[in-house]
């Protein structure tokens, strides 16, 4: 048990020596192996799933749909033309209120997306 305590932290602390090869990438074969094995070793819907996006962002678009569809249907089914008018008054407004907001928003998007891509960039070219 001291050994492997000793080479993990030699290793975490960055000595070449303790690293063992199968910690490299290519000492564990090409990506065209790594492809091939991912392609032949079957298909499984679990697998599928763990990495699929609906199982990432599943629960909030569950969330957002189900809430859209209940106000859709209050607003068709259940309200009166006096309600729907306030109902369109309150939304007019805050689409007033929150468009200056989401301009503000995109725009500090955009420098964030500058300072990852010229990240990512100057890795690329070292």
């Amino acid at each position: 048990m001291s050994s492997l305590l000793t080479g993990l932290s030699s290793w975490l602390a960055g000595d070449e020596e303790a690293r063992p090869a199968e910690y490299g990438l290519w000492q564990r074969g090409s990506p065209t192996g790594w492809y091939q094995h991912s392609k032949t070793s079957g298909w499984s819907f679990w697998r599928w799933w763990r990495r699929s996006l609906p199982r990432h962002i599943g629960l909030e678009l569950l969330v957002y749909l189900v809430l859209y569809y209940v106000i859709h249907l209050l607003y068709r089914a259940v309200l009166t033309d006096e309600q729907k008018t306030e109902f369109e008054e309150i939304v007019t407004y805050f689409n007033e209120k929150l468009s200056p907001l989401a301009r503000d928003l995109a725009f500090l998007l955009g420098f964030y997306v500058k300072m990852i891509v010229t990240r990512w960039w100057n890795q690329f070219k070292q």
